[in-house]
């Protein structure tokens, strides 16, 4: 029970953490250069490599949790999951602290920003309106692959399977 609750508590620490996370590591991309071309180029190479990453872990961790006794044993977790998952801790780390901002602005700027004809113009950003409603659209995604995963892992426990399906709708 205090094992479950720790969990609860961690993952839900988590969950608090990574649209944070997520947003500044989207958002990096955007200030990185002055120059437009540069910034499609960095954001053209950073939407493969963030798209690739949970379409490869969701291949082969399944594929690979059958030689530790599936997704249901903890040695799924100690000998793939974790080392796969500090990796990715640690490749977030370079991008987030590694990379040199060079926005170059003049020293006498000084941004001006009115909190409510901010939040007017956000609302009426139509692509902040699509962009959320795509973070929907990932929610209802998510939810379809948390059915898929609890199917395969503990209903079919097949995960051979698992992981092409978890590749093909990841």
């Amino acid at each position: 029970s205090e094992k479950l609750i720790n969990v609860i508590i961690f993952a839900g620490c988590i969950e608090l953490i990574k649209p944070f996370l997520n947003d500044s590591f989207i958002g990096l991309g955007q200030v990185m250069s002055p120059n437009t071309a540069e910034r499609a180029n960095i954001i053209t190479i950073y939407s493969i490599a963030y798209s690739a990453a949970p379409t490869i872990y969701g291949f082969f961790v399944p594929f690979l949790s059958q030689f530790t006794g599936g997704l249901t044993n903890i040695n799924t977790y100690r000998f793939i999951v974790l080392p796969v998952g500090l990796i990715g801790v640690a490749l977030t780390f370079v991008a987030a602290f590694g990379v040199k901002e060079r926005t170059v602005v003049a020293k006498n700027y000084v941004q001006k920003v009115n909190v409510f004809r901010g939040m007017k113009m956000v609302f009426r950003n139509k692509y902040w309106w699509i962009r959320n409603t795509a973070g929907w659209v990932a929610f209802m995604e998510d939810a379809f692959k948390s059915i898929f995963a609890w199917m395969f892992i503990y209903g079919f426990q097949d995960m051979t399977a698992y992981s092409l399906i978890n590749s093909i709708i990841g």
